[in-house]
């Protein structure tokens, strides 16, 4: 039912606030190529996909005269799984920019439906680390990525409302944009995606622990998503 999506929504992500200059973005913790070499070699750890965290100041469309505060992750391969309200999600071995949008973020850049914004474009502004240091205009040192929009994902509980996924091609591109003229020092900041061994889930989780680092699996968010219901149903 929606009004139980909308509680549940309404504690895994934040609403879409309208985007100003005296807006910044969202900063999180990372770790370095050292301590992710130490990780891949953990027992059980199939694979290990880092990515630089990226900040975004805002989402338009040429369907609208404002700007939005957006989050952006990366869809790292085609192994996952996406709910659709129309299109599809971003293909990963694709160089073109593509990105899926949440149906909140649709209906905000202006799309009256999930259908007509596919194949659209969304322009990301992107915030040169560097340039924004030395500048007190917020503008100075933006750039604006446009992205197709290959889908609109379907609001559900497992959707965790207002997430937004590039591709490889347009994530990286925009972390570029975001790195240009730092020191290859600090470069190395990243989060990562990546496959295990299920049997070996628990010493996994533990040796992430260790590093100070949280492993969380599809099990562990549908086990959230299922709490959450236990408690609103008691």
């Amino acid at each position: 039912p929606k009004a139980l999506y909308d509680q549940l929504s309404s504690l895994t992500s934040t609403q879409i606030g309208e985007y100003t200059e005296d807006s910044k973005s969202v900063e999180t913790s990372t770790f370095d190529d050292a301590t992710l070499d130490k990780l891949r070699k953990v027992d059980g750890v199939e694979s290990i996909n880092p990515y630089n965290m990226l900040s975004v100041d805002y989402i338009t469309s040429d369907k609208t005269e404002k700007k939005y505060k957006a989050n952006l992750t990366i869809l790292p391969d085609n192994t996952i799984n996406i709910d659709m309200a129309a299109g599809r999600k971003p293909d990963a071995d694709s160089s073109e920019y593509e990105v899926v949008i949440s149906e909140d973020y649709a209906e905000k850049l202006g799309f009256s439906t999930p259908e007509s914004a596919v194949g659209q474009t969304v322009k990301f502004a992107i915030p040169n680390t560097l340039k924004c240091m030395t500048t007190e205009k917020r503008s100075n040192c933006q750039t604006l990525v446009e992205v197709k929009i290959s889908g609109v994902a379907a609001a559900g509980v497992m959707s965790f409302g207002t997430i937004n996924r590039a591709n490889p091609a347009a994530y990286n591109a925009m972390t570029d944009i975001q790195l240009a003229g730092l020191p290859d020092s600090q470069k190395a900041a990243y989060m990562a995606t990546g496959h295990i061994n299920p049997a070996k889930t628990e010493s996994i989780k533990e040796a992430f622990a260790k590093e100070g680092f949280t492993v969380l699996t599809i099990d562990d968010e549908v086990g959230m998503i299922r709490t959450f219901f236990d408690v609103i149903l008691i």
